[in-house]
């Protein structure tokens, strides 16, 4: 159990990183758009739902009994519309 907790850690440290990089190129995006307060992109949304499930995992690892230590329910992140334009690559 201690090398699934490591690689749990080093996944959750890994999509820390992504989601981190991906708010700041959704930031200079908008600059560059000249767009005030936009919605992050699709793949920054789907990071954050990986990083949180991700995050869910390692605290049923972590927790004595095998369940989850939290008790909070899943919330699914807001979803950008499929008209909403924004890079090709989105």
């Amino acid at each position: 159990m201690q090398d699934l907790e490591g690689d749990m850690l080093r996944a959750v440290a890994a999509l820390s990183g992504a989601v981190d990089f991906l708010h700041r190129y959704d930031r200079l995006q908008a600059a560059l758009r000249i767009e005030a307060g936009t919605t992050p992109s699709a793949l920054t949304t789907t990071a954050e739902d990986g990083l949180a499930a991700a995050h869910r995992v390692l605290d049923t690892l972590r927790s004595p009994n095998g369940r989850p230590v939290r008790a909070e329910p899943f919330i699914p992140a807001q979803r950008t519309s499929r008209d909403r334009l924004g890079d090709p690559g989105e």
